[in-house]
């Protein structure tokens, strides 16, 4: 067996042997009896020695690899429309998704402003004045009317309702009261 070195060195005299002999020159003399030398060594190097300088056979391996190489081209050219569009396809999907996340989020956003309750500044004729007043445990509140009209805080159930001229009041717990305006009623 050859070393690598050897390999390389024969492969190199076999290229320049073929190329000499397409251009119908001669290797130097040096290059010759080297490339003579080892056919001389064993029958697989002459039989090597022939399949590789055979005319006939490279051209033949030659046409092959046009052919190979025509038939790659053909299909990269089939294939090569597909695959750009399948990656623009791809980043505009992405582009897509990412894009109406954003208007989900927005629109959601302005859902909840829109129709989340708020507190709605009480109209001055109706209700005129919630007061504490002191007792020595706790402070109890009082609603007082336009009217006049005074209701005790502490006396009105969770859940109650009272109401004057379109406003409702609705007692939600021990400490929160709820304030509805207009139409929007019990």
């Amino acid at each position: 067996m050859l070393k690598l070195s050897e390999q390389k060195q024969l492969a190199y005299l076999l290229q320049k042997y073929i190329f000499s002999q397409a251009k119908g020159d001669q290797l130097s003399t040096e290059d010759q009896d080297a490339l003579d030398q080892w056919r001389g060594t064993s029958e697989e190097n002459e039989a090597l020695f022939h399949s590789l300088t055979d005319r006939k056979q490279l051209r033949a391996d030659l046409n092959e690899l046009a052919y190979i190489q025509s038939r790659v081209k053909r299909r990269w050219d089939k294939l090569s429309p597909l695959l750009t569009n399948e990656q623009t396809t791809r980043r505009n999907r992405s582009s897509l998704i990412v894009s109406l996340s954003i208007a989900a989020c927005v629109v959601g956003g302005l859902l909840v402003w829109f129709f989340w309750p708020a507190s709605k500044p009480m109209e001055a004729n109706a209700i005129s004045n919630v007061q504490s007043v002191a007792s020595a445990s706790h402070s109890i509140g009082e609603l007082v009317y336009a009217d006049g009209v005074r209701v005790r805080l502490d006396s009105v159930g969770v859940g109650s309702v009272l109401s004057e001229e379109g406003t409702v009041i609705r007692k939600v717990d021990s400490s929160t009261l709820q304030y509805i305006s207009g139409s929007a009623g019990i």
